[in-house]
């Protein structure tokens, strides 16, 4: 799965840097992601002086071993976000200034718990994030990208697993969104 996945990134720089002809691609890499464990590489495409549309790809895995209840835990999660830019009045043109970018999500979340006694909970879920932020992106010396941005977002999550009596779970609520990016811009 993680071969894929930089498979599927590292031909899309690719295929994107031979589309190029100006600094309309940029790669990013987003830190803010990394507290739930998951990686995000933000890809922005500048389509006018003024706008952009942001892919966001991003992959999590993780384990651990504990005693009590769970001994072991595996989480998996995948997701993939869509965001455009509208960069305001800025002195130079995108992918550089101030925007307001409204962007969806969806992640897809599986954690494996066994516990002591062999027994396995599967559990599913499906979140789905609406989000309105605000930003600001630097390009440094026309290549180095350093972006941050914060606004609200609106998630929606449901829960399955596989216990003895199959609870599903519905869960929603308005969340800060924040991101700190550094990148490249080719």
């Amino acid at each position: 799965m993680r071969k894929g996945i930089l498979l599927f990134v590292v031909s899309f720089v690719l295929f994107a840097s031979l589309q190029a002809q100006s600094t309309k691609n940029v790669i990013k890499f987003n830190f803010v992601n990394l507290i739930f464990g998951e990686a995000t590489f933000p890809y922005e495409r500048v389509l006018t002086p003024n706008s952009s549309i942001v892919i966001s790809p991003s992959y999590g895995e993780s384990s651990q071993s504990g005693s009590g209840y769970s001994d072991n835990i595996k989480k998996t999660r995948m997701g993939i976000g869509f965001e455009y830019r509208a960069y305001l009045k800025n002195p130079e043109p995108a992918p550089s200034g101030v925007y307001f970018a409204p962007g969806i999500n969806y992640t897809y979340r599986k954690d494996n718990t066994t516990s002591t006694l062999g027994t396995t909970v599967n559990q599913k879920a499906s979140i789905f994030n609406i989000k309105v932020v605000f930003g600001k992106q630097w390009v440094y010396k026309n290549h180095f990208v350093l972006d941050l941005n914060g606004g609200l977002q609106h998630t929606s999550d449901h829960v399955s697993d596989n216990t003895i009596n199959g609870d599903d779970t519905q869960a929603s609520g308005f969340f800060p969104a924040l991101a700190f990016s550094v990148g490249y811009t080719f």
